[in-house]
This record gives C-alpha cells, sequence and structure tokens, in this order.
C-alpha cells in the first residue's frame, strides 16, 4: 500500500517536472525511479536528523551515516521488507550505536585489522545483490567491488588522518553496518538468497 502510494506521488510529481525536462522513455523512467526514491527516504533521513540532534550526537551520527552511504552505495547489500523496520534500524545504526560506543578508545592497531577485516570482506561478497535487484552485469559486479575497496580504503585513510577517537568509531560503525548487510550470514538469517545474478547467467 505505502509502495504503491509513493510511486503514484513520485509519477505525478515528475510528470509536473517533466514539462521543463522534457525527457521520454527510459529517461522518464529513471527521473521517477529517482523520485520515489527521493519520497521513500527523506522522511527517514529527518527522522535521523532530528532524533540525533535532540541527544546531542548530530555530528557523530552524520559520520556514521556517510560512511554508511559511500561503501553501500558500491558494495549494496540487503533491504528492510517495509519501512518501519527499515526506520528502526536507520534509529539503531545511526543513532543508539554512535550514542552508546561514543566514548571507545580506538588504537591504531585495532583501526588497522578493523579495516584489513573490511577489505577482505569487501573482497569476498561485495557488491552482495538482492532478488529485486540483481546485478546482472559482470563488468559492473567487478567494478563495483573494486570502487568498494578503494571507498573503504579512504576511509581508512582518513581515520589515520584525523586520528580523534570519536570520529573513528563513527567512522567504523558505519563501514561495519554496510558491510554486515552483505555478509552470508546476514542473508541466510533473513532467509534472502544471495548471487542473484546467477539465475540470469
Amino acid at each position: 500500500m505505502e509502495t504503491s502510494v509513493l510511486h503514484r506521488l513520485a509519477v505525478s510529481w515528475t510528470i509536473a517536472l517533466n514539462r521543463y525536462a522534457n525527457r521520454d522513455g527510459l529517461e522518464l523512467k529513471k527521473m521517477i525511479l529517482g523520485m520515489e526514491m527521493l519520497l521513500h527516504n527523506v522522511p527517514k533521513l529527518i527522522l535521523m536528523v532530528v532524533t540525533a540532534y535532540i541527544v546531542g550526537i548530530l555530528p557523530l551520527t552524520l559520520a556514521t551515516w556517510l560512511s554508511f552511504a559511500v561503501i553501500r552505495r558500491y558494495a549494496s547489500g540487503l533491504h528492510a521488507n517495509n519501512s518501519i523496520v527499515c526506520s528502526v534500524m536507520t534509529i539503531i545504526m545511526f543513532v543508539f550505536l554512535p550514542l552508546a560506543l561514543q566514548n571507545v578508545i580506538i588504537s591504531h592497531v585495532t583501526l588497522v585489522v578493523a579495516f584489513a577485516t573490511f577489505g577482505v570482506s569487501l573482497c569476498l561478497y561485495a557488491p552482495a545483490d538482492t532478488l529485486a535487484r540483481p546485478i546482472v552485469n559482470k563488468m559492473r559486479r567487478i567494478i563495483l567491488k573494486r570502487k568498494s575497496i578503494i571507498a573503504c580504503f579512504s576511509l581508512f585513510i582518513t581515520t589515520l588522518i584525523f586520528h580523534m577517537d570519536k570520529l573513528s568509531v563513527a567512522i567504523l560503525i558505519g563501514v561495519a553496518c554496510a558491510i554486515s548487510l552483505t555478509l552470508p550470514i546476514s542473508y541466510k538469517a533473513l532467509k534472502r538468497s544471495m548471487n542473484n545474478y546467477e539465475k540470469y547467467e
């Protein structure tokens, strides 16, 4: 029901905008999809930001979310079944975890071990697709894997350059959450299928 309402809104708003853009065919479909994603995600982002501001950790929440988003962009992974679950998970990952772990002290050795583990995980499992969004093109999978590893390495360098414990913890949480959604154990726990592209080969 919610998806249907969002889709209808996305279509009507995109058609209105398209009076100025004059797109058609595949380009128009991309515009509709982008609008639908925007309508789906903006309320959750607002909820996350407001909650983080209230509890006083907005910078940490944003650092966690951005780190998550950078890895998620290329590594993909599991999605929540519905908006309510997604909203709850958003608050847990980007507000509760940074709040609970903000005073943890991270050593350079811990950072190296953690990011080495993240890199191996990305080499093995990224990008992780879903049944609804299989990554069929082999070259695209290779490119996404490489970009996810580069993104992870870039975040590692960031933690070394700006070695502030709270920032490092926030980045670690974001990367760990993103990678956890690509792991076989997560797919198995939620009874989802991995490597869905194989159905198209």
